[in-house]
């Protein structure tokens, strides 16, 4: 079972590890990590919720240090291409390797967050659907020096529009 059971910050996505684990004899304690995430800005399905909202609606959840109450990482114009997106993800990982010292862990995610953790690690792509899983087995080996950041790209993405859709021809 499970020894550390990390979860996005997004409402969703606790709600997804809630009905997976909570009920479970698996001492399920949600870690919320801010970089265990979807691919940040633009759709606002995808800018989390405050700490405090958080806490209110899931007070059974943990939070990694320095936290954030509003969502620091979101950008209302700016949505992150893949490749920034794998180097998150690959930053997140790196810190639950150096801090978590268990041999069996569940990340709850989202399916563009978890196809960069497969692409990171070198596994296979693989298309998880809606409350999927996929056990993966992961040998990580200490590498020295810091992780290369990429350069930004632009946005993947166009930013929302200013206002709502008129109808073309309209009398």
């Amino acid at each position: 079972m499970p020894e550390t059971f990390y979860v996005s910050p997004l409402t969703r996505t606790i709600e997804t590890a809630d009905l997976s684990f909570k009920g479970l004899e698996l001492g399920y304690k949600p870690f919320i990590k801010e970089l265990c995430r979807e691919a940040l800005g633009i759709h606002t399905c995808d800018r989390r919720s405050t700490k405090s909202h958080i806490e209110k609606t899931f007070p059974h959840v943990t939070f990694e240090q320095r936290f954030s109450e509003p969502d620091p990482l979101w950008e209302a114009d700016y949505r992150e291409p893949q490749s920034a997106r794998a180097y998150r993800l690959a930053r997140f990982l790196d810190d639950v390797w150096k801090s978590d010292e268990g041999v069996f862990l569940s990340l709850t995610s989202h399916s563009g967050a978890i196809a960069s953790i497969l692409e990171v690690i070198g596994h296979r792509r693989f298309a998880l659907e809606t409350g999927g899983v996929i056990p993966v087995v992961v040998r990580a080996e200490r590498v020295q020096g810091a992780r290369e950041v990429p350069p930004k790209e632009p946005s993947d993405s166009p930013p929302m529009c200013k206002e709502p859709p008129g109808m073309v021809g309209a009398v």
